[in-house]
């Protein structure tokens, strides 16, 4: 049975720490919380299988997303997620790569933002194949119709929402940046706390037909990597006021705590030139 997952209305903590500390500190984590893996489908269910995520980050061709957040006007981010397992052991028996990967057909498309100091995110399902269509045409197909009703029960309003969205720029949004990492995450059955260490973070530029291809986001498919991050990058997400043995944890594990977003990195990677040469214009 899934455990409920935290999507809205909550209090997001980054910290960075070190691959060393990281390791002892997951150690004692698991006597408080229980490892939480993605079990949707196409998840890979085998022991010791290590979990990735690719995030596909959306703004205009003006980056007007990311100038938002860089000014603090908006925290509004527009992504989607594809999620797949490797099961390293397999590697010796596989005669194909589909023996070693599991993913799912579906991008997870999310709208993220902040409120009052709390973070909120809405998601809806996708087939990989329709997302193009979608945010190019607003283009709603019979399978993504079929999809939500497996899935949240305010897909609609997602849609909707993102929908609105593609109107509120005068530049149609499209993949701007991406970013790969293997997650490792943790979870207490109510859902009030998460946390996730994120690992070998890598951030890339979007190939152009990155929406037209049907084989999994895997991180040997998306080209040079624009910057990889050494530390290890630890989320916490809670509804309510840290636990004491967490704050113990965190302390513990030397974990220094910093303003980070994944998207203004990728973005500032991937176009150093051009934020560099629009800082120089406004000045």
């Amino acid at each position: 049975m899934s455990q409920p997952s935290i999507t809205h209305n909550r209090v997001e903590l980054k910290y960075k720490v070190s691959p060393g500390h990281a390791a002892s500190f997951m150690r004692a984590l698991a006597s408080h919380v229980s490892e939480h893996r993605f079990d949707g489908e196409g998840a890979n269910r085998l022991p010791r299988a290590r979990h990735y995520v690719t995030t596909v980050y959306f703004d205009t061709k003006s980056l007007d997303l990311y100038q938002a957040v860089r000014a603090s006007e908006d925290n509004l981010k527009v992504r989607a997620r594809e999620y797949y397992d490797v099961h390293p052991e397999l590697l010796e028996l596989a005669t194909s790569q589909s023996q070693v990967v599991r993913y799912s057909p579906v991008l997870w498309v999310e709208v993220k933002g902040k409120h009052q100091g709390r973070t909120y995110k809405r998601r809806v399902g996708i087939p990989k194949a329709d997302v193009g269509a979608f945010f190019e045409h607003g283009q709603v197909s019979q399978a993504m119709h079929a999809l939500q009703k497996h899935h949240s029960k305010n897909s609609d309003e997602v849609i909707a929402e993102l929908l609105e969205l593609r109107s509120r720029y005068p530049e149609p949004l499209r993949p701007s940046c991406l970013v790969n990492y293997r997650r490792t995450a943790f979870q207490n059955p109510e859902g009030s706390v998460r946390i996730t260490l994120d690992q070998r973070l890598a951030c890339f530029a979007p190939a152009a037909d990155l929406l037209e291809r049907t084989r999994p986001l895997l991180r040997e498919y998306l080209g040079s990597a624009s910057y990889e991050e050494g530390a290890i990058i630890l989320e916490v997400k809670l509804t309510q006021a840290a636990p004491s043995w967490l704050e113990e944890l965190l302390q513990t594990a030397r974990a220094e705590r910093f303003a980070y977003s994944k998207f203004v990195t990728a973005s500032e990677a991937t176009y150093p030139g051009a934020l560099r040469a629009r800082a120089v214009s406004e000045h």
